[in-house]
């Protein structure tokens, strides 16, 4: 039987926030046959948890720039995809994370928002942005109203590196986790 570095079942307990044991991490190895155990633990090794906790810091990470870099600009949330979806809780987040903070904010409950002719910090807001076409449709139908001198941004906790860039191909600034294709030609983890 092939014996398992504890060193390294720990440092992997770590890396899914205590989420999950090492008494865990045997029982999901032990669904492979011994010589591929190795390769089970290298791919478990790239996986990206995320645990609440985390999603908090990452979105309070983004806010903090961006509250930093609009310090005069009251601030409108557009959350991607409406009620009932991953944009709307993202907002639950956001609205605890907005309370102890002095700033004009609102979000927004449809596309219309009145900026009152006063520049904002307009910001789409998500959990996941994977080909940013969702928050490019978003931003298509808000971006008629937003006043001219507003910065827009998209606020999430990960995002593809091809969604990243055709957001900042259309002047979208983007905070979050930025991640590579499991499956891209270089620097797979396959």
């Amino acid at each position: 039987m092939t014996k398992v570095n504890t060193r390294f079942l720990s440092i992997l307990k770590h890396r899914f926030d205590e989420q999950v044991s090492e008494s865990d991490i045997l029982a999901w190895l032990y669904n492979f046959e011994e010589k591929d155990w190795e390769a089970a633990l290298i791919l478990l090794n790239n996986v990206s948890y995320y645990s609440d906790n985390r999603c908090c810091n990452v979105l309070e990470s983004g806010l903090s720039k961006i509250l930093d870099e609009c310090k005069n600009l009251p601030i409108v949330f557009f959350p991607i995809g409406g009620i009932g979806k991953s944009g709307g809780v993202m907002a639950y987040y956001i609205n605890k994370l907005m309370k102890s903070i002095q700033r004009d904010w609102k979000f927004a409950s449809n596309y219309e928002y009145d900026y009152k002719e006063t520049p904002h910090a307009v910001i789409l807001l998500d959990d996941f942005i994977g080909s940013g076409g969702s928050a490019l449709t978003l931003y298509n139908k808000v971006s008629v109203n937003i006043p001219n001198g507003s910065k827009v941004f998209c606020l999430c906790i990960a995002c593809m590196q091809k969604g990243c860039e055709k957001l900042k191909s259309n002047d979208i600034e983007i905070y979050g986790d930025v991640h590579i294709p499991a499956f891209a030609r270089r620097k797979s983890i396959f």
